[in-house]
């Protein structure tokens, strides 16, 4: 029954009800079915952070003097990878009340990173960013780079 019919018949309680139990069983059905169903990164070309979009507009990137950040603790590897080599990223990130809302991840070289090295480097890079503690609300972009021999 829809909500405008439960509303007219008296019924929008129950109608809500349902309607939540139904939304929370497939979630569960979902969940039972495995994480491996739920992607585990956006697409690849997505972008998060649009300058000049929003209903709060956002400013364009900064350089690393703009946003002001008291703590900025560098990427921690975990673990061994088996590759070797010089790979950068360049990363734009998205501050809402201090804390990182959003990044936008460019690997700026080299071509010759396979996904599975480029996303365990996204992951050192995102749980650094987690910790991050800036002022306020703004974009900024930030450089990271790791050699592996």
């Amino acid at each position: 029954m829809a909500a405008d019919e439960a509303v007219a018949k008296g019924e929008l309680p129950a109608t809500l009800v349902n309607e939540a139990v139904s939304r929370q069983t497939a979630f569960n059905k979902a969940y039972r079915e495995g994480l491996s169903t739920i992607p585990q990164k956006p697409p690849e070309g997505m972008r998060f952070i649009q300058p000049g979009s929003g209903p709060a507009s956002r400013p364009a990137p900064s350089s690393a003097s703009g946003v002001r950040c008291s703590r900025e603790p560098a990427p921690v590897l975990r673990g061994a990878i088996n590759w070797s080599g010089d790979v950068l990223f360049k990363a734009r990130v998205a501050t809402r009340a201090g804390v990182v809302e959003a990044v936008d991840f460019d690997v700026t070289s080299p071509a010759s990173a396979s996904p599975s090295v480029v996303d365990y480097f996204r992951g050192a890079i995102l749980s650094a960013l987690a910790a991050y503690e800036c002022g306020g609300d703004g974009v900024f972009e930030r450089e990271f780079r790791f050699k592996v021999e």
